[in-house]
This record gives structure tokens, sequence and C-alpha cells, in this order.
């Protein structure tokens, strides 16, 4: 069924249920397994969601002011600049100065890339919760664009946190909730394989953004 126009009203409903959502699974602490854990500490977990799908956490220590990084990844346009598992981020419409809407194909992920690109059109919102900042949304099937070589995922509600660590002025927590189906023909065995690496590849870049932003290279 070919996708259909929704209007401001039903979009800006539905990215505030999921970045609601998204916020509080992050905060949850029942029922979340240890997948990985990199020798920079970070550590990736995972939980089935409400509709028993798998969904993964990821939560790392930055070395940067809070700040610093959230300007950084307001700036959505130059994503791809340091974000290596994407290939292409584009912003297709900004509904208000919070929510967007962007087209994202990802690079191929997992062990030796064994899960192939996917692109997806996704809807996010820019706000802050206390102190913490979050970057929450999920996909919505409206018309745009569309790669005949590329299988179109979906990612349910999802988002990436930044917050403060107190006493810690130039230090942060930053936190990546993702839950994307990935569609096609992938054993389910591959994906539990894929998705730990795929949450520590994009921290590593994450990282290495605030080692440039922190030299003057960002």
């Amino acid at each position: 069924m070919a996708p259909k126009e929704l209007s401001d009203d039903e979009l800006l409903k539905i990215v505030n249920e999921a970045w609601d959502e998204a916020w509080e699974i992050v905060n949850s602490e029942d029922g979340w397994k240890e997948e990985k854990k990199s020798e920079q500490g970070d550590v990736v977990v995972s939980k089935k969601n409400k509709k028993g799908k798998k969904i993964y956490r990821v939560k790392a220590k930055m070395e940067i002011a809070p700040a610093k990084l959230i300007e950084h990844l307001k700036d959505t346009e130059k994503m791809c600049e340091w974000n290596t598992t994407l290939t292409e981020h584009k912003l297709l419409r900004k509904l208000n100065d919070k929510v967007a809407i962007s087209y994202q194909v990802t690079a191929a992920g997992g062990p030796n890339g064994v899960v192939s690109a996917r692109d997806f059109i996704f809807i996010f919102k820019n706000e802050y919760k206390g102190d913490a900042y979050v970057q929450g949304g999920c996909s919505v099937d409206i018309p745009g664009p569309k790669s005949s070589k590329v299988v179109r995922a979906w990612n349910g509600p999802g988002a990436q946190i930044v917050r403060p660590i107190p006493g810690k002025d130039n230090e942060c927590e930053f936190i990546w909730l993702m839950d994307c189906e990935y569609k096609g023909w992938i054993p389910s065995s591959i994906l539990d394989l894929a998705m730990p690496v795929a949450q520590l590849q994009f921290v590593d870049c994450v990282r290495k953004l605030a080692k440039d932003i922190k030299e003057g290279k960002k």
C-alpha cells in the first residue's frame, strides 16, 4: 500500500507519543540483559518491548561538556561527516523549531557487513527533559525518497540522550535506545550479533566526534 500524506497534527501526535515512550523505556530498569561491553566500559543491554520485539540500549561516558556535544548532535545536516553508520542523511522538512523529518540510509552493518544497507523516513523531536537533552522519534510511512537498491527498515520509538554527570562539568552520559525492524531476509541469530555491534560502532563515532570538538577539528 502506498504511503499517504499525514497532517501536521497527525505527525506531531506520532512524534510526541514516540518521544514519550522512548524516554520511559530508557529510564526503565526492569528486564534488561547485558549483550556486549566495550573496552571503554560502554554497555549494550536488550529486552523485549511491549510488542515482544527485542530492543537495545547503550550507555557510554563521554569526556566533553554536555552543551558542546548537544550542539553538534542538533546539527543533523552534518551527521554523515562524523557518523560512519550512515551513508545519507537528508532533512526533508521542519514542522517547527523542535520537530523535523529526515531520510536516512544506513551503511552495511554487523560483523563483516553481514547486514546490508537499509533506508527509512524518521520523524524526531529535540527537547529537554529536566537537564537531559533528548532527540527522539520513530519511522513514519509518508511519501518521500526511496532507494530501489535498499530495503526499507522501520524504527519504533527510539532516542539519543545526553545528560550531565553530577560534579563533572566536562563529562556527560550518552544513551542510545534502538528499536529497529530491519525487514528483509535476515535470521534473528545474525541480528542478535549485529545490533550490539551497531550500537557500539555508533558510540565510537560519538566519542571520536567529542574528541574532534575538544581538539577544535569540528
